[in-house]
C-alpha cells in the first residue's frame, strides 16, 4: 500500500452559494448535507491507515474555525497552513508540495478541494489508492466524473488514448472551460469528457518539475514563503512571498500545459456543492419536485429550492424559483440564473455591503456572537463563550460597553476590578478602560452587550492580551 499525503485546499469563498456562503464562513465550514461541514467531510475521508496526516490550507481569519472543526473530529496530527491572501489553487499546491517534501522529498500527494460532496467514501478510498499504485513516474493524474448530465457549471476534461490495460488511466487531451448549455450536451454525446473534479495526485519531482517548466515564478514564491513560515501556537504561516504568486488554478498554471497530464474516471455521485442547483440535488424533494430545508410551505408549487432560517418561508403557485431567506438577507432567483449568484455577490461587494462578508452570528475562539441590533451609534450583541474559555484583554477607543449577564457566570475584569456576575447582574465599561470577561465554569456563558460610541467596528480594539496569539 502506497502511503498518500492529502492535502486540503480551504480557502474558497463559495460566492454561488450566497447568502448562506460569505467570506467569514464560507460553504466548506458549513454544515450543507448533514450535521458536518462538507470540510469535515473532506477530512473523514482521509482518516483510514493509507493516508498521511493532512495538510489543511486555509484563510488566516478562519483558522480557528477550522482547528475547532478538526478537534471536534478527533483529528490531533493535521496541520494547518495559514496563507497571507488568497492566490488560488496554483500557489496552494505549490506551497503544500514545498513543505512535505522538506521532510518526505518522493512523497505521493493528493490535493482536494475542502468543499465537495461524494457519497461512496469507501469507493472513493479505493479508487485513490489504486491511482497511487498505477501513477506513472513523472506524471499528475486528474480525476474526472462521469457527467450524469450537461452541466453548465463544470470544466470538462477531454480523454485521449488510455495508457493502462484496464483503461483507468487515459491521457489528457485537453481542458475545456465551463461550456454553454448546447456545447455540454455535446460533450456528454461525445463519451470521452468528463467533468473536472478538482482533485490532483502526484509525487513531489513530479510537481516539482512541471511547476519549473511551466509556472517557475508560482514555484518560487511558493518555495520562499514555506523557508520563511513561522509557527504560530498550532498554525504554520506562510511567509509574505506566497503573495508574489500569480492568482491562477493549478489548471491554468500547469495542467493545460504538461503533457504529463492523465485523467482517471470515477463513476461515483459527486458534486462540488457549487450552486443552489447543485446543493438541492443533494437535498431530499417532495411529491412536486420541491427541495427545502427549514420551516417552509409549498403550495402549488413545483420544481423550486427553498432554504429558510428562523422563518416561515411560503412559496405558492410557482416554479422552478431558488428561495434563500437568512437573517439579514433573502435570495430569490430563477434556477436558470444559479450560476450567476456570483455576480449578485459582485454588485453587493461594489456597494460595500457587510452582507457578503459576515453573517449575524460570528465564530471566534473562545465561542460565538451574534449582532442583534445595529444603528449608527449603537451595536447590540449576544454573546456565547465556552466554557473556560476568556476574551482577550483589550479596550476600545470611541466606544464604550454594557453588559448583561443572561445565563452563567461571569468574571470581569474592568481597569484594576475584578467582579463576579451573575444571571441578570450588569456592569458598565466605559470608553478607553481595559477590559476583559471569562467564563470560569462548566456551562456556556451568555451575555448581552450593548455598544454606544461614534465608531462601532470589529477595528476599534487594541487587544492587550490574548490567549490566541491576537495580542
Amino acid at each position: 500500500m502506497r502511503m498518500i499525503h492529502p492535502i486540503i485546499l480551504a480557502g474558497g469563498a463559495g460566492t454561488r452559494l450566497w447568502p448562506l456562503s460569505r467570506a467569514h464562513y464560507p460553504k466548506q465550514l458549513l454544515p450543507l448535507i448533514d450535521k458536518q461541514s462538507l470540510l469535515q467531510h473532506s477530512l473523514q475521508r482521509v482518516m483510514t491507515p493509507e493516508f498521511a496526516a493532512p495538510l489543511v490550507l486555509c484563510r488566516n481569519e478562519h483558522r480557528f474555525t477550522i482547528a475547532e472543526q478538526l478537534r471536534e473530529l478527533g483529528v490531533e496530527q493535521a496541520t494547518i497552513m495559514l496563507e497571507p491572501e488568497g492566490r488560488n489553487t496554483a500557489a496552494s499546491i505549490a506551497a503544500a508540495t514545498a513543505y512535505i517534501a522538506q521532510h518526505s522529498p518522493d512523497a505521493t500527494i493528493l490535493a482536494l478541494p475542502a468543499d465537495h460532496y461524494i457519497e461512496d467514501a469507501t469507493r472513493w478510498r479505493q479508487a485513490m489508492q489504486s491511482a497511487a499504485q498505477a501513477l506513472p513516474q513523472g506524471h499528475i493524474v486528474t480525476f474526472g466524473i462521469a457527467p450524469a448530465y450537461s452541466e453548465t457549471g463544470y470544466g470538462y476534461i477531454q480523454a485521449g488514448s488510455a495508457i493502462s490495460p484496464d483503461g483507468a488511466l487515459q491521457n489528457v487531451q485537453a481542458f475545456h472551460e465551463k461550456p454553454d448549455s448546447a456545447t455540454a450536451q455535446q460533450y456528454v454525446q461525445a463519451g470521452n469528457y468528463w467533468w473536472n473534479s478538482g482533485m490532483f495526485l502526484f509525487d513531489v519531482p513530479a510537481m516539482r518539475e512541471a511547476f519549473h517548466h511551466h509556472a517557475p515564478e508560482i514555484w518560487n514564491a511558493a518555495t520562499r514563503s514555506v523557508e520563511t513560515a513561522t509557527a504560530d501556537l498550532d498554525f504554520i504561516r506562510l511567509g509574505a512571498a506566497f503573495c508574489d504568486a500569480a492568482n491562477i488554478s493549478i489548471d491554468y498554471a500547469v495542467m493545460e500545459h504538461t503533457d504529463k497530464a492523465l485523467v482517471m474516471p470515477l463513476l461515483l455521485e459527486w458534486s462540488d456543492i457549487g450552486s443552489w442547483d447543485a446543493l438541492a440535488a443533494t437535498m431530499p424533494h417532495d411529491a412536486s419536485g420541491n427541495a427545502h430545508h427549514g420551516d417552509v410551505l409549498t403550495l402549488d408549487a413545483h420544481n423550486n429550492v427553498v432554504h429558510s432560517e428562523d422563518m416561515l418561508t411560503v412559496l405558492q403557485g410557482v416554479e422552478n424559483m431558488i428561495v434563500v431567506s437568512t437573517k439579514d438577507a433573502v435570495l430569490v432567483t430563477h434556477k436558470h440564473a444559479a450560476q450567476q449568484v456570483g455576480h449578485v455577490v459582485a454588485q453587493l461587494k461594489a456597494q460595500h455591503r457587510s452582507e457578503i462578508e459576515m453573517h449575524r452570528t460570528e465564530f471566534r475562539p473562545w465561542g460565538h456572537y451574534e449582532r442583534v441590533f445595529a444603528s449608527e451609534h449603537a451595536l447590540v450583541k449576544k454573546l456565547h463563550i465556552n466554557p473556560r474559555a476568556k476574551l482577550s484583554l483589550q479596550r476600545h477607543r470611541h466606544r464604550a460597553e454594557h453588559w448583561v449577564v443572561i445565563e452563567g457566570q461571569a468574571v470581569v475584569h474592568c481597569e484594576d476590578e475584578v467582579q463576579i456576575l451573575q444571571a441578570n447582574q450588569s456592569m458598565y465599561v466605559p470608553q478607553g478602560a481595559s477590559h476583559r470577561i471569562e467564563n470560569a465554569g462548566d456551562t456556556p456563558l451568555i451575555i448581552i452587550e450593548v455598544q454606544s460610541g461614534s465608531h462601532l467596528s470589529e477595528a476599534d480594539i487594541e487587544r492587550l492580551e490574548d490567549d490566541f496569539g491576537r495580542a
